[in-house]
């Protein structure tokens, strides 16, 4: 768990010992999200840019509480020149074989396969190649 991770669960773990396990529909959520980002633009105002990245956390740990509640809705739409995708990789389109060659020797090395099954991942489309990348 990085720093940033366990800063959100320690302020997840305080707001439940504050609050309980509080349930509220999604907009009562962002209503509170947005007062705890209000108060993340008083203290920039204020310039005391410890507060405000305290408070930003704060806006963090509720979108999170949300979410535990809610449940997570995962992008997988294209977008530019790539595609996000499930479970750590997404598809990125290059026009040349040496990117193309590039990226399938990096999916190989990030997944531990073989370069031969990592390129059966990689295809042709549109006159591009999309090739399975990992997420880093």
């Amino acid at each position: 768990m990085t720093d940033i991770q366990q800063a959100i669960a320690n302020e997840r773990a305080f707001q439940r010992g504050k609050y309980g396990d509080t349930k509220h529909d999604l907009a009562l959520w962002v209503l509170i999200m947005e007062r705890e980002l209000a108060e993340v633009k008083e203290a920039i105002i204020k310039k005391t840019y410890d507060e405000a990245r305290k408070e930003l956390l704060q806006v963090v740990a509720v979108g999170h509480a949300a979410l535990e509640q809610h449940g997570a809705v995962e992008r997988d739409v294209v977008m530019g020149l790539f595609k996000v995708h499930r479970d750590g990789f997404y598809f990125e389109r290059y026009q040349s074989r040496q990117a193309k060659a590039l990226w399938t020797k990096r999916f190989a090395d990030a997944a531990k396969l073989p370069y031969e099954a990592a390129a059966r991942v990689c295809r042709e489309e549109e006159g591009a190649y999309l090739i399975l990348v990992a997420d880093q």
